[in-house]
Protein backbone atom coordinates (compact mmCIF):
# COMPACT_ATOMS: atom_id res chain seq x y z
CA UNK A 1 0.00 0.00 0.00
CA UNK A 2 1.87 3.46 -0.63
CA UNK A 3 0.62 6.97 0.60
CA UNK A 4 1.37 10.52 -0.18
CA UNK A 5 1.99 12.59 2.75
CA UNK A 6 1.55 16.53 1.87
CA UNK A 7 2.39 19.54 3.62
CA UNK A 8 1.83 22.63 1.63
CA UNK A 9 2.10 25.54 4.36
CA UNK A 10 6.13 26.97 5.29
CA UNK A 11 8.84 24.31 4.22
CA UNK A 12 6.30 22.21 2.19
CA UNK A 13 6.98 18.86 1.11
CA UNK A 14 6.21 15.24 0.36
CA UNK A 15 6.94 12.20 2.23
CA UNK A 16 6.28 9.04 0.21
CA UNK A 17 5.16 5.41 2.64
CA UNK A 18 4.78 2.17 1.38
CA UNK A 19 2.94 0.05 4.42
CA UNK A 20 3.51 2.69 6.44
CA UNK A 21 7.03 2.95 6.22
CA UNK A 22 8.94 5.88 5.09
CA UNK A 23 10.29 4.86 1.45
CA UNK A 24 11.42 8.99 0.47
CA UNK A 25 10.77 12.58 1.80
CA UNK A 26 11.86 15.92 0.05
CA UNK A 27 11.03 19.33 0.55
CA UNK A 28 9.86 21.61 -2.30
CA UNK A 29 12.73 24.18 -1.34
CA UNK A 30 15.03 22.05 -2.38
CA UNK A 31 13.43 21.94 -6.46
CA UNK A 32 12.32 25.69 -6.36
CA UNK A 33 15.73 26.91 -4.89
CA UNK A 34 13.50 29.17 -2.89
CA UNK A 35 14.08 28.83 1.20
CA UNK A 36 10.89 27.77 3.21
CA UNK A 37 8.73 27.65 0.43
CA UNK A 38 5.26 28.10 1.18
CA UNK A 39 2.43 26.54 -1.45
CA UNK A 40 1.33 23.35 -2.80
CA UNK A 41 4.60 21.02 -3.52
CA UNK A 42 3.81 20.12 -7.21
CA UNK A 43 7.45 19.68 -8.27
CA UNK A 44 8.41 17.61 -5.29
CA UNK A 45 5.10 15.31 -5.55
CA UNK A 46 6.18 15.13 -9.31
CA UNK A 47 9.84 14.18 -8.62
CA UNK A 48 8.99 11.33 -5.54
CA UNK A 49 6.68 9.68 -8.35
CA UNK A 50 9.26 9.25 -10.93
CA UNK A 51 12.08 8.32 -8.65
CA UNK A 52 10.03 4.99 -7.51
CA UNK A 53 8.78 4.67 -10.76
CA UNK A 54 4.85 5.52 -9.75
CA UNK A 55 1.93 6.94 -11.22
CA UNK A 56 -0.92 8.66 -9.53
CA UNK A 57 -2.92 5.98 -10.08
CA UNK A 58 -0.52 3.06 -8.11
CA UNK A 59 -0.91 5.42 -4.77
CA UNK A 60 -3.69 4.15 -2.16
CA UNK A 61 -4.05 7.79 -0.49
CA UNK A 62 -2.90 11.60 0.01
CA UNK A 63 -2.89 12.48 3.26
CA UNK A 64 -2.37 16.79 4.73
CA UNK A 65 -0.97 17.05 7.36
CA UNK A 66 -3.37 19.74 8.64
CA UNK A 67 -7.52 20.48 8.08
CA UNK A 68 -6.55 23.63 7.19
CA UNK A 69 -3.62 26.39 6.15
CA UNK A 70 -4.42 29.93 5.56
CA UNK A 71 -3.27 31.25 2.24
CA UNK A 72 0.04 31.04 0.93
CA UNK A 73 2.78 33.52 1.84
CA UNK A 74 5.85 34.77 1.37
CA UNK A 75 8.36 36.34 3.80
CA UNK A 76 7.11 39.93 2.76
CA UNK A 77 3.89 38.99 3.30
CA UNK A 78 4.54 37.48 6.55
CA UNK A 79 6.67 40.64 7.56
CA UNK A 80 4.05 42.69 6.82
CA UNK A 81 1.49 40.56 8.77
CA UNK A 82 3.35 40.92 11.52
CA UNK A 83 3.81 44.64 11.55
CA UNK A 84 0.11 45.12 11.21
CA UNK A 85 -0.63 42.80 14.22
CA UNK A 86 -1.52 45.80 16.51
CA UNK A 87 -3.58 47.61 13.73
CA UNK A 88 -7.56 47.86 13.70
CA UNK A 89 -7.41 45.37 10.39
CA UNK A 90 -5.83 42.93 12.33
CA UNK A 91 -7.94 43.21 15.59
CA UNK A 92 -10.86 43.05 12.91
CA UNK A 93 -9.36 39.90 10.84
CA UNK A 94 -8.86 38.38 14.77
CA UNK A 95 -12.76 38.80 15.81
CA UNK A 96 -13.71 37.09 12.03
CA UNK A 97 -12.36 34.10 13.18
CA UNK A 98 -14.69 33.71 15.84
CA UNK A 99 -17.81 34.02 13.33
CA UNK A 100 -19.63 32.00 10.45
CA UNK A 101 -17.16 34.10 8.12
CA UNK A 102 -14.37 32.03 8.84
CA UNK A 103 -15.65 28.72 8.44
CA UNK A 104 -16.58 29.99 4.84
CA UNK A 105 -12.90 31.22 4.39
CA UNK A 106 -11.54 27.58 5.90
CA UNK A 107 -13.81 25.56 3.41
CA UNK A 108 -13.13 27.86 0.38
CA UNK A 109 -9.33 27.21 1.64
CA UNK A 110 -9.80 23.00 1.97
CA UNK A 111 -11.65 22.91 -1.46
CA UNK A 112 -8.77 24.88 -3.04
CA UNK A 113 -6.35 22.33 -1.33
CA UNK A 114 -8.36 19.13 -3.02
CA UNK A 115 -8.63 20.79 -6.20
CA UNK A 116 -4.55 20.95 -6.53
CA UNK A 117 -4.93 17.30 -6.15
CA UNK A 118 -7.84 16.52 -8.55
CA UNK A 119 -6.26 18.64 -11.51
CA UNK A 120 -3.35 15.81 -11.07
CA UNK A 121 -6.64 13.05 -10.96
CA UNK A 122 -6.15 12.25 -8.36
CA UNK A 123 -9.84 11.14 -6.62
CA UNK A 124 -11.78 12.70 -4.40
CA UNK A 125 -12.41 9.62 -2.36
CA UNK A 126 -8.46 9.10 -1.74
CA UNK A 127 -8.01 12.66 -0.35
CA UNK A 128 -7.26 12.65 3.67
CA UNK A 129 -6.88 15.44 6.10
CA UNK A 130 -5.22 14.57 9.33
CA UNK A 131 -5.32 17.00 12.27
CA UNK A 132 -2.43 18.63 12.14
CA UNK A 133 -0.60 17.94 15.73
CA UNK A 134 -1.68 14.80 15.49
CA UNK A 135 0.32 14.60 12.73
CA UNK A 136 3.08 15.76 14.60
CA UNK A 137 2.18 13.27 17.24
CA UNK A 138 2.21 10.55 15.18
CA UNK A 139 5.03 11.36 13.59
CA UNK A 140 7.06 11.01 16.81
CA UNK A 141 5.17 8.07 18.35
CA UNK A 142 4.82 5.92 15.51
CA UNK A 143 8.61 6.62 14.02
CA UNK A 144 10.28 5.89 17.39
CA UNK A 145 12.16 2.40 16.88
CA UNK A 146 12.27 1.88 20.68
CA UNK A 147 8.62 2.67 21.94
CA UNK A 148 6.86 -0.76 23.64
CA UNK A 149 2.93 -1.30 22.58
CA UNK A 150 3.25 -2.20 26.22
CA UNK A 151 4.39 1.05 27.47
CA UNK A 152 3.17 4.23 28.05
CA UNK A 153 5.18 7.27 25.87
CA UNK A 154 4.58 10.89 26.56
CA UNK A 155 4.33 12.62 22.93
CA UNK A 156 4.64 16.64 23.38
CA UNK A 157 4.41 18.32 19.98
CA UNK A 158 5.11 22.21 19.91
CA UNK A 159 4.89 24.85 16.68
CA UNK A 160 3.80 28.06 16.06
CA UNK A 161 0.45 26.89 15.51
CA UNK A 162 -2.00 24.17 13.15
CA UNK A 163 -5.33 23.62 13.57
CA UNK A 164 -5.83 26.33 16.23
CA UNK A 165 -3.07 24.80 18.43
CA UNK A 166 0.44 25.17 19.29
CA UNK A 167 0.83 22.67 20.97
CA UNK A 168 -0.61 19.14 22.74
CA UNK A 169 0.64 16.69 25.64
CA UNK A 170 -0.64 13.09 24.75
CA UNK A 171 0.45 8.87 25.47
CA UNK A 172 1.16 6.74 22.68
CA UNK A 173 -0.01 3.18 24.43
CA UNK A 174 -0.85 0.02 22.37
CA UNK A 175 -0.75 1.60 19.24
CA UNK A 176 -2.97 4.60 19.80
CA UNK A 177 -2.50 8.32 20.41
CA UNK A 178 -4.48 9.54 23.27
CA UNK A 179 -4.46 13.54 23.79
CA UNK A 180 -4.31 14.51 27.14
CA UNK A 181 -3.88 18.55 27.08
CA UNK A 182 -3.76 21.29 24.28
CA UNK A 183 -2.48 24.95 24.48
CA UNK A 184 -4.23 27.48 22.09
CA UNK A 185 -2.98 29.22 19.08
CA UNK A 186 -3.32 32.65 21.09
CA UNK A 187 -0.72 30.92 23.79
CA UNK A 188 2.02 30.30 21.29
CA UNK A 189 5.44 30.54 21.91
CA UNK A 190 6.10 30.27 18.50
CA UNK A 191 4.01 33.36 17.15
CA UNK A 192 5.54 34.86 20.29
CA UNK A 193 9.16 34.67 19.10
CA UNK A 194 8.15 35.06 15.53
CA UNK A 195 6.72 38.40 16.05
CA UNK A 196 9.75 39.66 17.79
CA UNK A 197 12.17 38.30 15.25
CA UNK A 198 10.23 39.96 11.99
CA UNK A 199 9.77 43.12 13.73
Amino acid sequence: MFTIGIHDGHNSSVCLLRDNKVINLMQEERLRYTKNYFGFPNLTLDTILKENDLKINDIDSFAFSSYHVPYSSDKDALIANYKQSASNKAALKHLLKYTPVYSVFKNIRKNDRIKDLIKLDVPQSKIKFIEHHLAHASAAYYGCPWVKNDEKILILTQDGSGDGLSGTVNIGYEGKIERVGQITKENSLGRLYATVTFM
